[in-house]
């Protein structure tokens, strides 16, 4: 077998790389593969395009960053035929590895522990075969139709999943409540006529339960848990942190040796009636941040897209959510408002962060209105949406100017795309 080297050449080379929590496969780059520990493929790529796999069953595509048009969604047929071909790179990969061919490499990392001490720093190749053996006899999903019972699987314990935010894309999610609260902002369509309720503690006792059986091994690849849907705000302070402590210990036990920091999405518009002593618990029992849809720190611009907040409201809740020792993840829609108000957008969205007492554990994500978007304004507000040129404008203007507040108070600032999403 091949020597690895770090000028490992993909082009020429069929990889196997062992992890404690997925594997990967490379024909040659035709294609790369990526798979959880039960046999779930992630994303395959080739150069120049990567089509990513969502548990619903979606498939993302995504080309060449610097082109806009290069992101597309397939299903069906297409879905289908990327999942048998990935399969089988797959086996043949992992024949060729486990027979020594001589354009075989086998890449092994060491066994994950909390326990630095106990880490092994190489372990030998004889173990990287009988681990790769050990997955390929212990995985779940071995065919392509093994994976489309597995997308009927998933329906059925969580619906349709319309957003998450970017850093919690690869979270466990369990679903507290479902729907949005309010569900009549004049840009978002996600929720579409999804009732919205909370689940009582038994019900959402036996979510969480069947939604670690369903990702059993796949739990590995997973590093937080997200409390969907929309908003947990009208949960009670008991129930947020019974729900927090619940998932955070089911997920300890189901994957030991690890902690499991908690995010939910939250809202501005509901009266905030969590005492200290309610976030403070929330916050012991593993919640790290909470995500707001700000959207502006305009309110003009909030009056007309029916977001029934205030950028004082925003400004009271975060600043609480930051005294108890929560993060926060303010999210700000780029373009809204269009031509007639995107200076007082800008201006006012700026003001309100510099008033927000964010720091290094906070993230500030600009969300940039898509083409496909269209935003219904209150009837008795005329504004002219802006082109995509000018949405990409504001962006930069957003960046630029928020670069000097980044720099002082050490938040994250990253883009939220919404088609680059898939669960």
């Amino acid at each position: 077998m091949t020597e690895p080297s770090s000028s490992l050449d993909l082009r020429r080379t069929r990889l196997v790389r062992v992890g404690s929590s997925s594997m990967v496969f490379s024909r040659r780059l035709a294609p790369l593969v990526a798979m959880d520990l039960e046999g779930r493929v992630q994303y395959l790529i080739r150069p120049g395009v990567t089509w990513r796999r969502g548990l619903d069953g979606r498939i993302l595509v995504r080309g060449k960053p610097a082109d806009p048009s290069a992101v597309r969604v397939c299903s069906g047929p297409e879905s289908e035929d990327l999942i048998r071909e990935g399969l089988q790179a797959v086996e043949e990969v992992a024949e060729a590895a486990l027979a020594s061919k001589s354009d075989a490499v086998l890449r092994v990392d060491p066994e994950e522990s909390e326990d630095r001490s106990k880490r092994r720093s190489a372990p030998s190749e004889a173990e990287g075969r009988e681990r790769l053996r050990t997955w390929l006899r212990g995985r779940t999903l071995l065919t392509a139709e093994d994976h489309a019972a597995d997308v009927v699987r998933f329906r059925s314990l969580h619906g349709p999943v319309p957003i998450l935010p970017p850093d919690q894309y690869g979270a466990v999610l369990f679903q507290a409540v479902t729907g949005c609260p309010w569900n009549r902002c004049g840009f978002c369509k996600l929720y579409g006529d999804t009732e919205y309720s909370v689940r009582s503690r038994e019900s959402f006792h036996s979510h969480v339960q069947e939604v670690i059986r369903y990702f059993r091994r796949g739990l590995n690849h997973r590093r937080s848990a997200f409390l969907g849907d929309a908003s947990v705000s009208r949960l009670s302070g008991q129930e947020l942190q019974e729900r927090c402590s619940e998932v955070r210990e089911s997920l300890k036990s189901a994957v030991p040796g690890r902690d499991w920091p908690v995010h939910a999405f939250a809202d501005a518009f509901t009266p905030m009636h969590w005492s200290e002593a309610d976030l403070k618990g929330a916050r012991e029992s593993g919640l790290v941040r909470l995500h707001v849809g700000v959207e502006s720190g305009c309110a003009r611009v909030l009056k007309a897209v029916k977001k029934p907040q205030t950028p004082d409201r925003v400004r009271q809740m975060i600043a609480r959510l930051k005294e108890a020792g929560i993060g926060v993840g303010c999210i700000f829609l780029v373009g809204l408002g269009g031509r007639q108000l995107a200076s007082a957008h800008l201006r006012e969205s700026l003001a309100l962060v510099e008033s927000l007492p964010l720091d290094h554990r906070d993230l500030l994500y600009l969300s940039p209105l898509l083409a496909t978007q269209a935003v219904q304004y209150d009837r008795q507000v005329e504004l002219d949406p802006l082109t995509v040129g000018e949405v990409a404008t504001q962006l930069r203007l957003f960046r630029e100017q928020l670069a000097p507040i980044r720099k002082r108070r050490g938040f994250t600032v990253a883009t939220y795309d919404l088609r680059l999403f898939a669960y």
